[in-house]
């Protein structure tokens, strides 16, 4: 693979997990199923759904091409759980039974297999688990309220800019931070002013 002559040198990828190993090398009774219906399977782990207009052009094209704005989708509140909101139910029944929904006649065995190595693998995962696990749990819901007027001197002029379109912002608690304005708003009234 050329990568500007050599000049960009890509790190190495982290071994997978041997459950995933076994899988994708036919050392699984149920690899040559898993590898047939590998799409479907990634679609049930997905953290987002992928939107796009897609641009198919004659005979076989080796080649994805999108056309337009590329845009992610996720259930809203009160709304059956899906994508990454799946991840942190807390229950691995619920899990693997709204993965197993998503696709009729994939296998429940499989499903709890890959879920538990990426619980146990994945990065991003434990991350997520590790932020939820430091929000006290009699929180319920938080609000963040941006203070356009307030913005660090010295910071380039748009970086603190409010949204102007459905955006998502993420506050991980217990993260040390220099001084913001960020007020937490929770259920029961009470307001939380952040420093």
């Amino acid at each position: 693979m050329c990568c500007s002559g050599g000049k960009v040198q890509l790190p190495n990828l982290e071994p997978y997990p041997e459950s995933l190993h076994s899988l994708l090398t036919h050392q699984d009774p149920l690899s040559e199923y898993f590898v047939s219906t590998i799409r479907k399977y990634n679609g049930c782990f997905q953290m987002t759904s992928f939107g796009a207009k897609e641009i198919k052009e004659g005979n076989f094209m080796p080649i994805f091409k999108v056309q337009g704005q590329v845009y992610h989708r996720m259930a809203g509140d009160h709304q059956k759980p899906s994508f990454l909101q799946i991840y942190f139910m807390g229950d691995d029944h619920r899990e693997k039974d709204i993965r197993c929904g998503i696709y009729p006649g994939i296998k429940p065995e499989l499903i709890s297999q890959l879920q538990k190595s990426l619980h146990e693998h994945n990065k991003y995962i434990m991350d997520f688990n590790a932020a939820i696990d430091s929000v006290p749990k009699n929180q319920k819901e938080f609000k963040v309220v941006i203070n356009a007027e307030r913005k660090p001197f010295g910071e380039h002029k748009g970086r603190f800019n409010a949204p102007q379109t459905k955006e998502v912002a993420v506050v991980i608690v217990g993260q040390e931070f220099e001084k913001r304005d960020i007020v937490l708003n929770c259920r029961d009234g009470t307001l939380n002013i952040l420093y």
